[in-house]
C-alpha cells in the first residue's frame, strides 16, 4: 500500500532521498538483518517464556535503590 504511494509522491518530486542516515541503516544488510529478526519475533508465541519468567522472577526480592 505504501511502495505505490511513495512511488508517486516521489515523480511528483515530494519524496527525496534523505540527507542523513543512522549508522544502522547505512549498510543494507544491518537493516534487512533487523527487518528479518523483527519478523520472526514478532511470529513467535512467548506465553510460555513469559509464565517462566514471572515464576522465576517471583522468588527474587525486589531490591530499592535510593538516589
Amino acid at each position: 500500500m505504501d511502495i505505490p504511494a511513495l512511488g508517486e509522491l516521489t515523480v511528483m518530486g515530494l519524496c527525496k532521498l534523505p540527507a542523513y542516515l543512522p549508522p544502522w541503516v547505512e549498510d543494507p544488510r544491518n537493516l534487512l538483518a533487523l527487518l528479518t529478526f523483527t519478523n520472526f519475533t514478532s511470529q513467535m508465541d512467548l506465553g510460555y517464556t513469559t509464565d517462566v519468567v514471572k515464576r522465576f522472577l517471583a522468588d527474587t526480592p525486589v531490591i530499592e535503590i535510593n538516589p
